[in-house]
């Protein structure tokens, strides 16, 4: 049965085949357009794809260097709010510089020192990354900041009591 199904298969795509070269040779006109976009199909979309793809790879690395850029003046931001120098700034730009959330946190967690306070720690560490994977947004990140220095004030001044 198996024989038979391949055999009547193999001859209807024969006669198919068969059937084609006839009407093209019988047919110039239908020859020729049929050549014109079987031409114009392959010398086109190739060339459309690379465009696109090209455009593609140029908007991804701009938005890549844009992410990069962005990083790099929240972190000196950070930086002067903190007023701290660690090894954790340069892990955190390394991990922004590939582009990813989780690399930056990773970055930052890597390159956090003995000498990075818990503030520092609480702004690297823990926020920046939530905001790179939109967990939070750029007013609950200066509200959490905020708060984070509201508290911290108000336990200097119970201490001090």
């Amino acid at each position: 049965m198996k024989t038979y199904r391949s055999q009547l298969s193999r001859s209807f795509a024969s006669f198919g085949t068969h059937l084609q070269k006839q009407s093209r040779k019988s047919n110039p006109k239908l020859r020729e357009l049929i050549e014109t976009v079987r031409e114009e199909h392959w010398n086109t979309q190739p060339r459309e794809q690379a465009n696109v793809s090209k455009e593609f790879h140029d908007l991804s690395q701009f938005t890549r260097e844009f992410t990069k850029q962005q990083e790099i003046e929240k972190l000196k931001e950070l930086r002067a709010k903190t007023g701290t120098k660690t090894g954790a700034e340069d892990g955190a730009g390394a991990g922004a510089g590939a582009g990813a959330g989780a690399g930056a946190g990773a970055g930052a967690g890597a390159g956090a020192g003995a000498d990075m306070n818990p503030h520092a720690y609480f702004y690297r560490v823990l926020l920046v990354p939530l905001i790179k994977v939109g967990a939070i947004s750029y007013a609950s990140y200066f509200a959490l900041i905020y708060l984070w220095e509201y508290l911290e004030n108000s336990e200097v001044k119970d201490e001090e009591k």
